[in-house]
């Protein structure tokens, strides 16, 4: 719901010609911002014990305590400022109802972007494709370090470079949109998450888990904003929040395909390698309707 929220306020905060550098910014100053939480929390699970009992301090439960409270507190200073600044311009009215309205509503949306409006259609089927596969790397980073044997401590540091680098990624994203429209510069990080996928087959070391991970942060932070500000442009602005539902159900909806690819190849037999690899049909897929999407004129 938070993110419905979130993502909607595009529309709200700025205009069409600056969606793609606004939203790339709000990515890259989350992933900048978060390193603080996530540094505090590491130096408290390693005074935890958590690398070597030598370096104990206080207990693992102290540790976690200690992490939870950190990333809370972050989350209610951070929110402050928006809930003192931002001002809602484009919503529809309420109106009093029964909860089978507002599902009659959503079908009803869903049904006039399957037979009106392609160039949503199309797009909400390539995000889910895509982003399936950018969650699916996202979230099992760890896995595949532990797969392959890797030192737990590198992976984390790499991981904690990793937002570092969606910051940066982020921010030269910013700059090319203002010069290059919005489906070419998510081509270009699908095309990149395709070479991350292929790349995963030379993965053996921590070094190679470097690269990778440096691979994933260059276009991490730039294919979620370039998304969020291509939907916001292509939508009926008074109707972002319901329509943003439908793209946040897409992107969570897709979380299972991933995961599911990634257990069904170990099952097989298959190295975890082959199957980060095999992740990379989904942004084959994702390629080519997002470009059938492009191609679409607005509202068709």
């Amino acid at each position: 719901m938070s993110l419905t929220f979130y993502d909607s306020m595009l529309n709200d905060i700025t205009s069409e010609d600056r969606m793609d550098e606004v939203s790339s910014y709000g990515y890259a100053w989350g992933y900048i911002g978060s390193c603080i939480p996530f540094i505090v929390a590491m130096v408290a699970y390693i005074l935890g014990g958590g690398l070597s009992e030598n370096l104990m301090i206080f207990s693992p439960k102290v540790a976690r305590i200690i992490g939870f409270a950190v990333t809370g507190c972050w989350w209610l200073l951070v929110t402050l400022p928006l809930l003192k600044e931002y001002k809602q311009i484009n919503y529809v009215e309420a109106e009093r109802g029964e909860i089978g309205d507002v599902f009659r509503k959503i079908f009803g949306t869903l049904k006039k972007i399957a037979t009106h409006d392609k160039k949503v259609l199309f797009f909400l089927i390539a995000f889910f494709l895509y982003i399936d596969g950018v969650g699916t790397i996202i979230d099992n980073c760890i896995n595949i370090g532990t797969d392959l044997g890797l030192p737990t401590v590198g992976q984390v540091v790499f991981l904690l470079a990793t937002q570092v680098v969606a910051f940066g990624g982020s921010l030269v994203f910013a700059r090319l949109s203002r010069k290059y429209r919005t489906a070419p510069l998510i081509l270009v990080c699908i095309v990149g998450y395709f070479c991350v996928c292929l790349y995963a087959l030379t993965l053996h070391t921590l070094l190679d888990f470097g690269i990778l991970a440096f691979g994933v942060g260059c276009f991490q932070g730039s294919i979620q904003s370039l998304s969020r500000s291509y939907f916001s442009k292509i939508i009926p602005a008074e109707n972002s929040g319901e329509y943003f539902g439908i793209y946040d159900i897409f992107a969570k909806g897709a979380s299972f395909l991933g995961s599911a690819v990634i257990a069904a190849v170990k099952l097989a037999g298959g190295t975890i390698n082959i199957a980060v690899a095999s992740l990379a049909v989904f942004f084959a897929l994702g390629f080519i309707f997002l470009r059938m999407s492009d191609k679409q004129p607005m509202g068709k």
